[in-house]
């Protein structure tokens, strides 16, 4: 991925609330998690439940609320 698609998941996920990343792009995961760190912007990294028969294929980044 070249980082205009990085920028790309940056801007879904704070115009969305959530982002899907696949589970083998590590290098998006960390961009999306240090850039997320420097903002100071507080979030869950959700790995969905195993159906059957099915692998997990990606990760669920959502932003978390904070209510002060």
């Amino acid at each position: 991925m070249s980082i205009s698609l990085y920028a790309s998941l940056i801007e879904e996920i704070i115009e969305k609330g959530e982002v899907k990343i696949s589970l083998t792009d590590c290098d998006a995961q960390f961009y999306l998690e240090d850039v997320l760190n420097e903002r100071g912007i507080q979030y869950k990294k959700i790995v969905p439940l195993r159906n059957r028969n099915k692998a997990i294929k990606f990760i669920l980044y959502k932003i978390q609320l904070s209510l002060k």
